[in-house]
């Protein structure tokens, strides 16, 4: 420990200004650096990714002032590896969030194990940060006392205890704020008693400057950020060439669904299997729709009534739509009336994919209220696109039935078990397209029959953090990305409950 009587003699009656001392007091530094690391990590918010960016900044702090306490004594040295070891779960959690898998590896059990031995290491950080002051306060011969970092330990324990009960509300959270500021401005106090006191260290000899560590470890973050989001940002799909003799000798019937209106190319990308169960088809709806994935552009058209007074319209034109949705029902012959729903998309304009894409199906049983149509046999689909005049076909990632529950804020919580298909375009390629189709049998006559369509599609790389297009389609309103943008189409009709004669 130096002494400040020992830097400035007594026939030395000059102080240099506050600013000056605290730039030559690397005690004070560090400590204020710990203390604001600390306050940053605790009290964040929840937009512009700040609830992420804030905790970097905040455990940057921390791992900087004990970097230069660590020679100070033993429990300093400790608090600087266990920083350390956080700062490093921390970088590596917002690695993983740049995957599309990462809610899959946090319910691991290793990623399970890591966070609660990251919780406990915050304690013992404390603890050790307790004992370190200790030691300091020993050295300057001043009264010795922790009692902020006990009440810190307190107010995180707490802080854990009401996320665990899911404990909301504006007022717990305004008691706890006030309770954490009154926390750090006493533990602020303590360095500012052993400043007066004349306390000073000589900071832990470094190979490397502070900014430059800094910059090292965000370098690293975001390079590791974008490896892993190009290596598993999107889903692996099996693509195996298209058999073009699958279809043969289903030229007839074939012929008989075209004569019927069902659209050729909607028939040439079903599979065996779709094509034969529409055999012996009684009727054939379809809707066809071009729809927009990009924001257009704004225009603005003045309209003069007969007064001469001037109105402004604002419209958005759309020079281009991309994606054309085609629904088609086939009514099937069987005893009760059935339909076979197909909903098909093709990109009819280059595009660009990244990421995941998804399909959500509002069957006609799960329309509305309405009783008149149960499920009937299984779902199917796939997806293909074309390149050098050759055809690839892969499955969906995922097909089928999910459930999803979502609060809404008009009807309360809400349960739907609709159809969903996830899957990757590949970034090459040209037309891409794809179905999904699902049998629905009549339950009670004279119900409307309507089946809806959502498409979701990711509209750039920049999100965080990364969410599937599925996870995106089940958010609420508010929840919605901008990385994500959603069309929607529907079939709908009454049907005929005899054969139609038209």
């Amino acid at each position: 420990m130096t002494d400040r009587t020992e830097i400035f003699p007594e026939n030395i009656d000059f102080f240099p200004p506050d600013d000056i001392v605290f730039s030559v007091n690397p005690f004070k530094r560090a400590m204020n650096r710990i203390l604001t690391g600390f306050a940053l990590c605790a009290v964040t918010f929840n937009f512009f990714n700040l609830n992420y960016i804030l905790p970097v900044i905040g455990m940057l702090l921390i791992l900087l002032g004990f970097r230069s306490l660590r020679g100070e004594n033993k429990w300093f040295s400790l608090c600087f590896t266990i920083a350390l070891i956080r700062l490093f779960y921390l970088c590596a959690t917002l690695i993983i969030n740049t995957t599309i898998h990462h809610t899959d590896i946090y319910a691991s059990r290793l990623m399970i194990v890591a966070a609660v031995l990251n919780v406990l290491l915050l304690f013992v950080l404390f603890i050790l940060f307790g004992k370190a002051l200790i030691t300091v306060q020993q050295k300057a011969d001043l009264p010795q006392g922790a009692g902020g970092i006990s009440a810190l330990i307190i107010w995180y324990a707490v802080l854990f205890g009401l996320a665990l009960l899911k404990a909301e509300g504006l007022v717990i959270a305004i008691i706890m704020l006030v309770s954490f500021s009154f926390i750090i401005y006493s533990l602020f106090n303590v360095s500012k008693v052993l400043d007066d006191a004349g306390y000073a260290i000589t900071p832990a000899p470094v190979k490397i400057s502070d900014f430059l560590l800094c910059s090292i470890i965000c370098a690293l973050l975001i390079f590791g950020g974008i490896c892993v989001n190009y290596f598993f940002g999107s889903y692996p799909m099996d693509w195996q060439l298209y058999d073009a003799n699958e279809h043969e000798n289903t030229q007839e019937l074939k012929a008989q669904l075209a004569a019927l209106g069902f659209p050729e190319e909607v028939l040439n990308d079903l599979s065996l299997t779709d094509l034969l169960s529409c055999k012996d088809a009684l009727n054939v709806k379809v809707e066809t729709q071009l729809h927009p994935l990009n924001d257009g552009r704004q225009v603005t058209e003045v309209k003069t009534d007969a007064s001469g007074r001037k109105t402004y319209v604002h419209s958005t034109v759309y020079d281009q739509k991309e994606l054309r949705i085609t629904s088609v029902a086939v009514l099937l012959p069987t005893e009760k009336p059935s339909w076979k729903i197909f909903h098909h998309f093709t990109w009819e304009a280059e595009h660009k994919f990244y990421g995941t894409e998804c399909i959500r199906i509002i069957p006609a049983y799960n329309f509305g209220t309405s009783q008149g149509w149960m499920p009937m046999g299984e779902i199917s689909g796939h997806i293909l696109y074309d390149e050098n005049n050759i055809t690839y076909i892969a499955p969906y990632k995922f097909l089928g039935r999910q459930i999803h529950h979502s609060n809404d804020m008009f009807f309360g919580q809400n349960t739907t078990a609709d159809i969903y298909a996830t899957f990757s375009m590949p970034k090459h390629g040209t037309k891409h397209r794809g179905y999904v189709c699902y049998t629905t049998i009549e339950n009670q006559p004279g119900w409307l029959l309507s089946s809806w369509v959502e498409y979701t599609h990711r509209q750039n790389r920049f999100q965080y953090p990364n969410r599937t297009a599925m996870e995106e389609t089940q958010k609420g309103i508010l929840e919605k990305s901008n990385a994500y943008k959603t069309v929607s189409d529907a079939i709908q009709f009454y049907p005929y409950n005899k054969t139609p004669t038209e």
